[in-house]
């Protein structure tokens, strides 16, 4: 309107006035159309961005549900085993035996005891003392007699559980950290670890070519740590590489599939940093929020990738999980059904084939999704106080979870039961829809 208005005013004024006018096109467009242009060039750039996005988001969709078409096993849906002898008090961390063919199970807790249980026989055929209450521990991927233990007296250590009983059992301890190490995993290739802690810090070692034990410093500490060192010939000694800080308390961490590169996530911190154990450095930072705004609104309380790692599973404080595509911002799955604030320790476990997610919840059961649709298919209950760990066996349909009723317990598939269908069986409950 305004454009037309310019240009009809001179005849207007040349018919008044009887005055001739040279008629001059403007050189350049209005203020007006130069906006309009501009707009139009961002809305194509942003619908362009938003079907890249589109795209992206349908093939993950598709390599999930894929994934899932080629499984074809059955859900957790009943306990198995109750294991209510192994501790005299809170278990905390539980993990299965990586040897395949091993019905060895590990379990440690308040009472500072690392405990090695075979889960057929129900004994118990090791037990190390730690110094400190035990938060986490791993099992190492080609020695599974040695365990890497995690503890509350700010301390972490080396276990070799075929040396029970004798002052070589503790192979080497560490005293990096000054609050909790809260989790502590090997590296795929068992060549490197990482202890991640409430003091803000995640550490990264690696093993030495000497089997001295070390300290801080890297330095021999006592005598006594020496010998324990020295007697892990086969083992040799660790020493910290790299401690690397962040702005609030690490929560949780997962090793790559590369063996090289571990992601971790922090408390008041809205995004995973990713740091690299050969070159020592922060190699990026992925949001976690949907909008990918600074606002932290959730903690990252667990980090557990798929078994072909492109896919990572994130429990938050937020009541609900959150699974994305590896190293990206994309959202694949939200699934809700448990309960999780801020006070609570969520942990996620995959299926075998990674058709279903089971996570530990505040209500003291464990939630069973089916990933492809987002559905909750049962709540798993028989712990009656908190769940504080979760593991899924390394080639068996079976998990193990441990908690603050002082027992450890074993899962199963039912053995009629069908994706899906629900039913009871006394320990699980089928969610309806």
């Amino acid at each position: 309107m305004c454009d037309r208005l310019i240009v009809c005013s001179p005849d207007l004024i040349c018919r008044d006035s009887s005055m001739e006018y040279e008629k001059v096109e403007p050189s350049k467009p209005s203020v007006l159309m130069e906006a309009l242009t501009v707009w139009d060039d961002v809305k194509s750039a942003s619908d362009k961005k938003s079907q890249e996005i589109s795209a992206e988001q349908r093939a993950d969709d598709a390599l999930l549900s894929s994934r899932v078409k080629a499984g074809g096993q059955t859900p957790i849906a009943e306990a198995d085993t109750k294991f209510d002898a192994v501790h005299k008090s809170n278990v905390i961390a539980c993990r299965f035996s990586t040897d395949a063919k091993s019905t060895l199970m590990i379990s440690g807790g308040a009472d500072k005891l690392l405990k090695v249980t075979d889960w057929k026989t129900q004994t118990v055929s090791a037990s190390v003392d730690c110094k400190g209450p035990i938060l986490s521990v791993d099992v190492h991927p080609t020695h599974p007699h040695i365990v890497l233990v995690g503890c509350m007296n700010n301390t972490h250590c080396i276990v070799d559980t075929s040396k029970t009983g004798t002052p070589q059992a503790v192979v080497q301890e560490f005293k990096d950290h000054s609050k909790y190490v809260v989790v502590v995993r090997w590296a795929p290739d068992g060549k490197h670890f990482f202890t991640a802690s409430h003091d803000k810090s995640l550490n990264v070692y690696s093993q030495t070519t000497t089997t001295a034990a070390t300290t801080t410093t890297g330095t021999a500490s006592d005598a006594k740590s020496v010998a324990a060192a020295a007697s892990a010939s086969e083992f040799g000694g660790w020493s910290l590489k790299r401690s690397f800080p962040f702005v609030g308390a690490v929560e949780c961490a997962v090793w790559l599939k590369d063996g090289l590169t571990v992601l971790c996530g922090v408390r008041n911190d809205p995004y995973l940093h990713a740091v690299n154990v050969v070159s020592f450095e922060k190699t990026g930072k992925y949001n976690l929020n949907a909008r990918l705004d600074d606002h932290v609104s959730f903690t990252p309380l667990d980090l557990v990738l798929s078994g072909d790692g492109q896919f990572l599973a994130v429990p938050t404080d937020g009541h609900r999980v959150i699974i994305f595509r590896t190293l990206t911002t994309r959202q694949v799955r939200n699934l809700y059904g448990l309960t999780a604030d801020g006070f609570s320790n969520p942990r996620v476990a995959w299926s075998l084939d990674g058709a279903y997610l089971y996570a530990t919840s505040q209500d003291h059961t464990v939630v069973v999704w089916d990933v492809t649709t987002g559905k909750t298919l049962h709540k798993l209950s028989g712990h009656n106080n908190t769940i504080r760990d979760l593991a899924h066996h390394p080639t068996l349909e079976l998990v193990i979870t441990c908690g603050f009723d002082k027992t450890v317990r074993l899962w199963r598939p039912k053995a009629d039961a069908k994706a899906g269908s629900g039913g009871d069986g006394g320990s699980a409950a089928a969610v309806k829809k």
